[in-house]
């Protein structure tokens, strides 16, 4: 527990030390004061710590040691600011390394028979091209504090409710839900400067990190454990990856650039509208009548029906996005 707490704080210490520093501008950083960015060490030095405290199995274990390869590449990418080209290079690079440990997409369900469709030879593309949206929607929501991050605990919550409504919530998952979630709880509570703590910012290191580490757990349960419907997956991230499904269809018909910064998001307007606080509640608890309402349809009706419920969920969000953004010219 100390060890937790304390870690978040020398990270801040060192990276004041060493200048590594988000500086505020008018466009999109509103915060007032130069704030360390390295939040996603420390989640990550937090999690390589709490490895020999725990029973993960090997893979989980790899998993985390080798998630420092993108903490490492966003924390250039924090510094250097990389070209767009280099930095998608990088984390594909990243990916499918872990890839190779076994977490893979093999089969996407019974969609539409009993019979389950096989990704056979297009597995790792289709795995690559999953975990590359949800780091980046990661990346996207990093916008305001705490959203990224409670989002991240809020889609560890949903698994294990989905688990036990299937009556999967096995023991060393139940662990592994626990304890990633410990440092980014950590980090959440810095981010929001609870109690007069510290600030610390993600990152890119941290909102690829989280981003990553959410995507492997979660196909660890649903492929390799088989604990969860791969149909059911998808509402888990459901908010995360309509941000980021909307926000580049919405910057394509303008033909802006994809991964260029703004303020074309749906938290930007509802921080502007609402505040801070009210936002990221209001954020969270879409997430998860999103999910619930995925869980539902899936259950009731099946996984085709609730396929073209996602389908439908992602138009309406890119219709209410660009409506927001024409009425307040956001972009």
């Amino acid at each position: 527990g100390v060890q937790t707490c304390a870690l978040p704080i020398f990270t801040y210490w060192i990276s004041k030390r060493l200048k590594l520093l988000d500086y505020p501008n008018r466009n999109r950083k509103l915060h007032l004061q130069p704030t360390p960015y390295t939040g996603g060490v420390a989640i990550l030095i937090i999690n390589i710590l709490l490895i020999k405290f725990t029973n993960y199995d090997i893979q989980i274990k790899n998993l985390i040691i080798l998630s420092s390869a993108i903490v490492l590449l966003g924390f250039l990418d924090d510094k250097y600011n990389l070209q767009v080209p280099l930095r998608v290079f990088f984390q594909v690079a990243c990916i499918f390394i872990i890839i190779q440990q076994g977490f893979l997409i093999t089969n996407l369900g019974k969609i539409f028979s009993n019979q389950e469709i096989s990704l056979g030879t297009f597995s790792i593309i289709f795995t690559i091209i999953c975990v590359a949206i949800i780091i980046n929607g990661f990346n996207y929501l990093d916008g305001i504090d705490g959203l990224a991050s409670s989002l991240f605990i809020n889609s560890l919550m949903t698994t294990g409710i989905f688990l036990c409504l299937q009556q999967n919530f096995v023991q060393d998952i139940k662990e592994i839900l626990i304890f990633i979630s410990i440092p980014v709880i950590t980090f959440f509570l810095f981010n929001i400067r609870l109690l007069k703590l510290p600030k610390l910012f993600l990152g890119d290191n941290g909102s690829l990190l989280i981003g990553i580490m959410l995507s492997f757990l979660l196909i660890y349960i649903s492929q390799n454990k088989k604990l969860i419907e791969p149909g059911l997956i998808i509402w888990i991230v459901g908010l995360i990856f309509f941000d980021f499904f909307s926000t580049n269809i919405s910057r394509f018909l303008k033909k802006k650039t994809a991964f260029t910064p703004g303020t074309d998001h749906l938290h930007f307007f509802l921080r502007k509208k609402i505040g801070l606080y009210k936002t990221l509640f209001l954020l969270n608890f879409l997430n998860i009548i999103i999910a619930f309402y995925g869980y539902a349809t899936w259950y009731f009706f099946g996984n085709l029906f609730s396929l073209i419920n996602f389908i439908i969920f992602a138009i309406i969000y890119l219709i209410l996005l660009n409506k927001i953004n024409f009425k307040k010219n956001l972009f």
